[in-house]
């Protein structure tokens, strides 16, 4: 069984979120899905996801970490915001929360945590700037 990172592409390009395996019914329209990929340290990578539905706008968020393992990403099915800028706050916040938490149980040092943190913060900034990877929601 592949790793839920193995579904993503490698030039992250739109790819098919865990949810869209077994031709999933309930599954985001591939157009609509859009991801950022930040590698702060070799091998330390994050990931954001968003989809565009009926609802609103929906993000994924996950990390692979050599000295930790893989979470996600999944998309939160529950949680659909109205604009694009309100998914992407959501998304770099929970992988703040990630690396915060990891960085509290001693998983990870202070200094890679710090790392990962400033990766978070310039996919917030180059986002701000117009510079991300993900279509605007125009």
């Amino acid at each position: 069984m592949p790793s839920q990172l193995d579904l993503f592409t490698a030039d992250d390009a739109p790819a098919l979120p865990l949810a869209r395996l077994s031709n999933n019914p309930n599954a985001y329209h591939p157009a609509d899905c859009h991801w950022i990929r930040a590698e702060p340290m070799p091998g330390y990578v994050l990931r954001l996801g968003f989809a565009r539905d009926t609802d609103g706008w929906h993000m994924a968020a996950g990390y692979h970490f050599p000295d930790v393992g893989s979470i996600g990403p999944v998309f939160v099915r529950s949680n659909a915001y109205p604009v694009y800028g309100d998914a992407r706050r959501a998304g770099l916040e929970r992988l703040r929360l990630m690396v915060n938490g990891l960085q509290l149980a001693r998983t990870i040092s202070p200094d890679k945590a710090k790392r990962i943190r400033e990766a978070i913060d310039n996919i917030t900034q180059a986002a701000q700037c117009g510079l991300s990877l993900v279509k605007d929601a125009a």
